[in-house]
């Protein structure tokens, strides 16, 4: 009894010179004493629920968060939260068991709306952290692409006026892989008006009249039961018009959009606002993208709610042609360009869906068919030379610096073609479509994305009686990927041969750490017939494409060959429990370590070595290791013998660590002494260079991890006292002074002296 009476006089007895601080401060403030500064030892952690990984893209990955505090009370701590790039549909939620002084979850800002870029916070303040009080989170991630890194941060700052002690344990990293998830998608286009369903062919309708409004529908749908992100996916939606023979054009007034509406978010969809209509009422004839991204390299940050359908309505109108009877394919199509995606189409089956339709040839204006006529035309396209970026030629056909330029020569050849009778055209209008393609059906990436582009330049086109006409846009910007170089008209004239050249330059920044993918390139050519008769011909053929998949070598370029491939190794870590009672209570940490290289990547990684530095504090009683899914090979049986140095640190030699391989660890040991900890456990490549295997299983080539920073998991822990010690009450604040009474300074000070002398005479 008598101790606590003297606890409590030492809270409560104030020496006179503390009445007269007291008194100071209720004479400036009349309100409560700020908080004192402390000493304070900060703590956070985040970790895997479930250390289950690779995680699947496009499904909720939750983790725990913690923060806590080992000694003081901590006043006005930050905690915060990182995220990586590529996840949406970010949830967070506090525990039943937080402290009041807890912030709640809807304190944390700012959340992150939409696809996270990378880098983006949200924070909140910690009121109070008693020590051994711990303020525990629930968060859930949704990754939207498979192979990136997702390097998930939680740190802790000590607020204005504390003293951090141990500030190594502030801050928490934990990465995890994502593998790639089924998603189901699906296009479908019809015309709802202005022609008739043909009885015979549910995807063919017969036009009712020229000069009246022809409908289209076209609708895009996420059937997967989970968001797509749009733009995680490399997502672009376009809808073209093209003819065959003959060739209709539109009317005065082509066509405008009708609607564009979301089975989510309605006429406003962000959806819909990301599409570039300008083409709907087109004038320049068929052969025309209707609609497509008004940004070219497709979605951004929209998102596609699991269920969700977005419905796109607009017309056209055609004049009648002389003869014939004018078919038109309407096209409207789901690009998806991203690597390691499990993609299904539903409905056709396909990524884009045609709705076709013609008009009688009764409704021409001579009101019968047009003579065919069979063109002898050919069309080619080879590689010229390969030269470096001061314009001298390279004897291989390798793109291996900097500003190497690939020279392309495609010919269209009318030589054995004249006029037909009573024509009084002087030739033939042709589209030109070049594109860039892979040799072996997997476009090249570059680490990082931008460190490899690509542009494309016209250079020249000539015919037999002098140049063609230019294209509008003969040089495109480089493009951080590879995609169809050239889209143009060009006019052939009979008897003669139009030679075109196209460059394609490449950009390779110093930046360029690896390739997903070094296959060979390739180009191909596709020439169709754009301009039909208005004077009663059809021509044919009407498309010709070279070169033939037989003498594509005759194209093909090999662009960075030696470059390393990417890698991508991930660790995974989790300590059981965060907080540890006493130190007889064992701790168990749970290691990943997984090969999550693209599919398009090297077979597997030949070497790596896997480290845990527990620490001097940490004595550990056992320690295996296994391979949980795929194939490597891995040391069997206790791995007590491989953990050495001061640092306590465990190394365990991987080999052949196939793509998709997952090895687990598990080490358990006691904590020798109280305090806070921190334990890191990594992956890395081993030799110089580092080696992999292709796909074929005989190719050695080097390697390097593209994403180093998931290569280190970093958790934080504990001890803490089976029972808190509850702090010592702060001192009550003094009575306040009323608004009205005015006390001088002078006078208060004295009365404050003064009931310090009567105490006294009582004592």
């Amino acid at each position: 009894m008598k101790a606590n009476l003297a606890h409590r006089s030492s809270v409560f007895a104030p020496l006179p010179a503390q009445w007269l601080a007291w008194g100071l401060l209720a004479s400036a403030s009349v309100l409560a004493p700020a908080a004192h500064a402390a000493n304070v030892d900060l703590v956070t952690n985040i970790e895997p629920v479930a250390p289950g990984i690779p995680v699947p893209s496009f499904a909720p990955y939750q983790l725990r968060v913690n923060f806590s505090n080992i000694s003081g009370t901590a006043t006005n701590a930050k905690g915060s939260i990182v995220f990586p790039a590529n996840v949406t549909a970010i949830v967070l939620t506090a525990s039943s068991s937080n402290a009041p002084s807890c912030p709640a979850a809807s304190s944390f800002s700012p959340m992150p709306s939409g696809v996270t870029a990378g880098g983006e916070t949200m924070s909140a303040t910690i009121s109070q952290l008693q020590s051994k009080q711990e303020c525990n989170y629930l968060l859930s991630v949704t990754p939207t692409q498979a192979g990136s890194a997702y390097l998930m941060r939680s740190t802790v700052a000590a607020g204005a006026g504390d003293t951090e002690t141990t500030p190594l344990t502030n801050t928490s990293e934990n990465p995890f892989a994502v593998t790639q998830s089924t998603i189901t998608l699906a296009v479908d286009k019809r015309i709802t008006g202005g022609a008739t369903q043909d009885p015979s062919d549910a995807t063919h309708w017969i036009g009712n009249a020229y000069n009246a409004p022809i409908e289209f529908t076209v609708t895009y749908t996420n059937k997967s039961s989970i968001p797509v992100s749009l733009g995680a996916i490399a997502s672009s939606w376009n809808d073209w018009e093209g003819s065959w023979s003959p060739q209709i054009v539109p009317s005065g007034a082509a066509g405008g959009l009708t609607s564009c509406t979301s089975s989510v978010e309605g006429a406003t969809s962000a959806i819909c606002q990301a599409l570039d209509f300008s083409g709907v009422a087109s004038q320049a004839g068929t052969n025309v993208n209707t609609f497509l991204n008004a940004n070219p390299s497709g979605f951004t940050n929209e998102v596609m709610q699991a269920g969700e359908s977005v419905t796109i309505k607009y017309w056209r109108s055609f004049k009648a042609p002389l003869c014939g009877s004018p078919a038109l394919a309407d096209t409207a199509a789901w690009a998806v360009t991203a690597d390691s995606i499990h993609l299904q189409w539903d409905g056709s089956g396909s990524d884009s869906s045609t709705a076709s339709f013609s008009f009688p040839a009764a409704l021409s204006t001579q009101a019968r068919d047009c003579t065919a006529v069979g063109l002898n035309a050919t069309a080619d396209k080879r590689l010229l030379y390969v030269q470096d970026k001061s314009g001298a030629a390279k004897a291989s056909k390798r793109i291996e610096q900097d500003g190497d330029v690939a020279v392309y020569e495609l010919t269209v050849d009318l030589s054995q073609d004249t006029a037909p009778p009573g024509s009084s055209r002087d030739g033939i209008d042709f589209n030109v479509y070049d594109t860039v393609l892979l040799a072996h059906g997997v476009m090249p990436v570059a680490a990082p994305a931008d460190a490899l582009q690509l542009q494309m330049e016209w250079l020249s086109c000539q015919d037999g009686n002098g140049n063609c006409i230019p294209p509008n846009n003969p040089i495109q910007s480089y493009r951080p990927y590879f995609t169809p170089s050239v889209s143009q008209n060009i006019h052939v004239k009979w008897g003669t041969k139009a030679v075109m050249q196209i460059a394609l330059r490449f950009k390779i920044d110093s930046k360029l750490q690896c390739m997903q993918q070094n296959d060979a390139l390739q180009n191909q050519a596709a020439f169709s017939v754009v301009s039909v008769s208005t004077d009663g011909y059809t021509f044919g053929p009407s498309y010709i494409q070279s070169p033939s998949n037989a003498n594509l070598l005759s194209t093909q370029i090999d662009v960075l060959p030696d470059a390393p491939y990417c890698v991508n190794l991930t660790t995974n870590k989790r300590v059981t429990p965060m907080q540890v009672p006493d130190l007889a209570t064992p701790v168990v940490f749970d290691l990943q370590f997984t090969n999550n290289t693209a599919a398009d990547g090297p077979k597997l990684v030949r070497q790596a070595i896997a480290k845990d530095t527990l620490g001097p504090d940490f004595k550990a009683t056992a320690a295996s290791c296994h391979v949980s899914a795929g194939n490597a090979t891995v040391p069997a049986g206790s791995l007590l013998g491989s953990i050495t140095g001061a640092n306590n640190e465990l190394q365990l030699p991987i080999s052949n660590l196939e793509r998709g391989a997952i090895v687990n660890c598990s080490i358990t040991g006691h904590l020798l002494q109280t305090g806070s900890f921190q334990n890191v456990a990594s992956i890395a490549l081993q030799g110089s260079p580092a080696k992999a295997l292709l796909n074929d299983g005989v190719t050695e080539v080097a390697a390097k991890d593209v994403m180093a920073e998931d290569d280190v998991a970093t958790v934080n822990y504990m001890t803490a006292g089976a029972t808190p010690v509850p702090p010592n009450p702060d001192p009550p604040p003094p009575a306040p002074v009323p608004a009205n009474a005015l006390w001088s300074l002078a006078s208060l000070t004295a009365a404050i002296a003064a009931l310090a002398w009567r105490r006294r005479r009582r004592v």
